[in-house]
């Protein structure tokens, strides 16, 4: 796919904002370029982001950008464009709208920071491709050292801008490509910039010398310095050489020193561990100019073949025992210790054998290479090839091929190749804007000479223009003194009119002399109808205060039968006047003038309730212990919860009774009447014909208030697994906590088991409610704040609407 390198022309041809289309997989497409905003791949510096797309039936990475980056995009695309390479990321397409750039760059598989320390995503993504550590760090060096021939220093080398892709569509195998040029920068060919005032960069990888000078200078050996640090991320699994914290990382840059630190972190199972450790010291030298080039990284040991390493100590081993040089004895006891004998055995091998020289070691190794494998004499000697390579490196100029490709004797002829041919390029294109700079001139005298005549044209009509007007000043005194005429006729007009408005302005106070007649007659009636609500309240307030709900106890007969029993009464069935009631029976140890009081206030209010869905209260007695009558019914909701499990049409039909009853005690006049002990218990069923089988009762009015102005209540009413968050503060006591205990009893219900004790976990209990209008309505009924609960009649209103 080539990509599109007319940059800045489609800037100028897009003025306004490109229509974006969407789809059902939230698809944005941009002139050429669609990407997906539901996948997200990352997220940059500066808020940009990057997101899967397409262009062209390829699928892509596509970044985007603010506009006011625009200057760092372009030299970002130009980039690209400019060092083309299989392990430089492929730029595909430029397109922007009036707010952001989009750019459509070649989509990877994952990061090589991702890689390393997210092995849950690495067998995800990577599952069945062959990843070799070596060979990716090869592929980024190649890269870096493609940017380096063209004079590019990246300035921001870290793992997450190297990126792991396929190396072939026909192949399972992996390689390495470099990203994120938004820091890279072009360099002279003495390798240095002007002063800079600004470092850019991640703080963690940067060379040490960019953090000494307030105006440092940087050269290609910045991007040497931090591609040492990544190879030691790769091989150490993760782990920065300086350490794993940015504060210590950043201390020890501002000090450094190759000596100040090891690079033990190095895991064990890296081949060749020793070799690597070295080329890692040569790439982060304190030194700048002392860092190994990076186009020579790739000739160190490290990335010999298991081949070319023996064929190496043999050579060695041949020019050492020809010169009998004993410079390669030098820290011999670092690489082979007291005896090598003890590692190889030397039994069969003529010759005799110094077990603590490095030559003789040589010599072993050579005359049992048939046997003796690479990795072996590695394990056994970690430290012997460096060893040599760096012994023998000035040595003997036989061992030459080894250190340099044969590629290096050719590399700076074709860099100044290329560097030629780049010059011409740049004066190519130079000559050519001339040209059109000069075709835009011409274009331009030539638009001004068109409008030199359209100008002498429009003389000519302004003076044809300019006797017209003289011709219309004669009509337009005519039409002066048609119009004054006119006017005097409006001011006539005009006075007639406001003598009607004069008269219209009478009628209207007489209007409204009338109307406050009528006001004032209203407030009178207002008054009468104020007083006549007063003498009912009087009245409302005398039954309360009548014992005309008072039964003789002669008349109640107790039998056997419990009913219940709870924390301050006993429910047992008795005979009324030749009827069964449930009667309730206090316990002696609430017995108390002001509960007495009390009892009596409760026991008014009780006597005017009547509603269907209400337990029909019948009476009780003063005398003694308090004995309450009511309406018998068949069983408790808590009894056949313990029983069975109700159905959804069940449920609900229990749900709309329970709200019915509620409402109306709320609905009461004068004042609301709140339950404050709504729980399974207290909802009493009896059987009937209906599709439920059940009619279900509120009953046990025992904590029922009276909402009074300046009431205080009783605190902690009623069951605490039913109680709403506000129940122990009497002064926020109102028909909600009706209607949060409500929904605790839709919950108990739907679960069919226990609510609750604590209101955090009853909250989360109710979000087990598989029935989706029912779990709704639970949840507004649980809301913390009071106000936000429905009211009792929205209750009943949903579950009227609510489908089974």
């Amino acid at each position: 796919m080539e990509p599109n390198n007319d940059i800045e022309g489609q800037k100028k041809n897009k003025p306004f904002i490109i229509p974006e289309t969407a789809n059902e997989r939230h698809a944005i497409t941009i002139g050429d370029i669609t990407y997906f905003r539901s996948e997200k791949l990352g997220v940059g510096a500066k808020e940009n982001a990057v997101y899967k797309g397409q262009f062209k039936g390829q699928d892509i990475a596509v970044k985007k950008v603010g506009k006011k980056d625009v200057i760092e995009d372009i030299t970002e695309i130009k980039l690209l464009m400019k060092c083309r390479n299989q392990n430089i990321v492929e730029y595909y397409h430029f397109e922007s709208d009036i707010e952001y750039h989009y750019l459509a760059f070649q989509l990877c598989l994952t990061s090589l920071e991702k890689f390393i320390i997210d092995k849950k995503q690495r067998e995800v993504i990577l599952q069945g491709f062959i990843v070799n550590k070596r060979d990716i760090i090869s592929d980024a060096i190649r890269g870096l050292n493609h940017l380096h021939e063209k004079h590019i220093v990246h300035r921001d080398i870290k793992p997450s801008n190297i990126l792991l892709v396929q190396r072939h569509s026909f192949t399972k195998e992996i390689k390495a490509v470099i990203a994120d040029f938004g820091t890279a920068t072009e360099i002279d060919f003495d390798e240095y910039l002007k002063t800079i005032s600004r470092v850019r960069g991640t703080l963690v990888w940067l060379a040490p010398e960019l953090l000494g000078d307030k105006k440092p200078k940087f050269s290609k050996a910045i991007d040497i310095f931090s591609m040492g640090c990544v190879i030691y991320y790769v091989l150490s699994d993760g782990h920065h050489p300086l350490g794993d914290e940015s504060l210590d990382i950043g201390i020890a840059l501002k000090s450094y020193s190759t000596h100040s630190f090891t690079l033990d972190g190095i895991s064990d199972e890296v081949e060749d561990k020793e070799p690597a450790k070295d080329l890692i010291m040569q790439m982060m030298h304190e030194n700048k100019d002392l860092r190994i080039p990076i186009g020579k990284v790739l000739d160190h040991c490290y990335f010999w073949s298991k081949e070319k390493q023996l064929k190496f100590l043999e050579a060695a081993s041949d020019i050492i025992e020809s010169t009998d040089d004993h410079t390669i004895e030098h820290g011999a006891s670092d690489v082979i210790g007291t005896n090598w004998m003890d590692r190889i055995d030397t039994a069969g091998i003529p010759g005799k054998y110094d077990p603590i020289l490095v030559k003789d070691l040589l010599r072993a190794i050579k005359a049992k290479k048939h046997s003796l494998s690479v990795s072996s004499i590695n394990r056994h000697f970690p430290m012997l090839l460096i060893h040599v390579y760096k012994q023998m490196k000035s040595h003997d100029k036989t061992l030459l091929c080894y250190y340099q490709s044969d590629a290096g004797d050719t590399r700076n002829l074709q860099n100044l190749i290329k560097e030629k041919e780049r010059q011409i390029v740049t004066l190519n294109e130079l000559l050519k804007k001339t040209e059109q700079e000069l075709e835009a001139e011409v274009e331009k005298y030539q638009e001004v000479q068109q409008y030199r005549d359209q100008l002498n044209e429009k003389y000519r009509e302004i003076a044809e223009k300019d006797q017209e007007i003289k011709s219309y000043s004669h009509q337009l005194q005519e039409k002066e003194a048609q119009r004054e005429q006119e006017n005097q006729e409006y001011q006539e007009l005009f006075e007639t009119m406001d003598r009607k408005l004069q008269e219209k302005d009478r009628e209207l106070m007489e209007k409204d002399m009338e109307l406050q007649k009528k006001d004032r007659e209203l407030q009178e009636k207002d008054r009468e109808l104020r007083q006549s609500q007063e003498a009912v309240r009087r009245y409302q307030q005398q039954a309360l205060t009548d014992d005309h709900w008072v039964i003789n106890k002669d008349e109640v007969t107790l039998t056997k039968e419990e009913l219940g029993r709870g924390s301050y009464a006993v429910v047992t069935v008795g005979i009324f006047r030749g009827l069964r009631v449930a009667v309730k029976s206090l316990h002696t140890i609430i017995i108390s003038n002001y509960n007495l009081a009390l009892f009596s206030r409760e026991m008014s209010i009780s006597s005017q309730v009547r509603h269907p869905k209400l337990v029909q209260f019948i009476g009780a007695t003063k005398v003694g212990n308090p004995l309450i009558l009511t309406e018998l019914m068949s069983t408790s909701l808590n009894h056949e919860l313990q029983r069975n499990r109700l159905s959804n049409q069940q449920i609900l039909s229990i749900a709309q009774d329970v709200a019915l009853g509620l409402n109306y005690l709320h609905l009461f006049k004068p004042q609301p009447i709140i339950h404050r002990d709504v729980s399974s218990p207290n909802i009493l069923l009896k059987p009937c014909s209906g599709a439920a089988g059940y009619e279900a009762k509120v009953a046990d009015y025992g904590t029922a208030k009276v909402v009074q102005a300046n009431s205080t209540g009783t605190v902690m009413p009623g069951n605490v697994a039913y109680a709403a968050p506000e129940a122990p503060i009497p002064d926020q006591h109102s028909p909600a906590m009706d209607v949060y205990s409500h929904s605790v009893l839709l919950m108990e219900m739907n679960l069919h088991c226990q609510p609750e004790m604590r209101i955090s976990e009853r909250t989360q209990q109710s979000g087990r409610v598989s029935w989706s209008d029912m779990k709704s309505l639970i949840q507004r009924g649980l809301d913390a704040d009071p106000r936000a609960r429905p009211t009792m009649a929205q209750v009943i209103e949903a579950l009227k609407r609510m489908k089974i």
